[in-house]
């Protein structure tokens, strides 16, 4: 699940993957320029599902550089990315394999999960 507003994962959760018995798992990142977050949920347990919707922010404006467009940084994205493969291969192999959050701050580094 990776889209540039809340509102559009907000509206995606609703509409196509709540109560739809083919998706087992969700990975989800979220990223600003010098830090990010790697999210995962089974649909189907009502806690996790519960404590993501939660964690489900407004859509106010994010960083954005002098001339107003947004900030991005290609190896946070990069690491981030690498990441959600890794929780998606620990959750392939072990059914309680995946953290629900990993939080990574790149100035300091610093990675934090729960």
């Amino acid at each position: 699940l990776l889209t540039d507003t809340m509102s559009s994962r907000r509206d995606i959760f609703e509409n196509m993957i709540k109560e739809n018995t083919n998706i087992l798992h969700v990975f989800e990142t979220r990223m600003a320029s010098t830090h990010g977050n790697i999210n995962y949920f089974s649909p189907w347990d009502t806690a996790q599902q519960t404590a993501w919707v939660e964690s489900l922010s407004d859509d106010s404006p994010g960083e954005t550089t002098a001339c107003g467009a947004s900030i991005s940084v290609g190896v946070t994205a990069s690491t981030i990315a690498n990441l959600a493969v890794w929780q998606m291969i620990l959750q392939l192999v072990d059914q309680k394999g995946a953290d629900a959050n990993i939080s990574i701050f790149l100035k300091p580094l610093i990675l934090a999960t729960n």
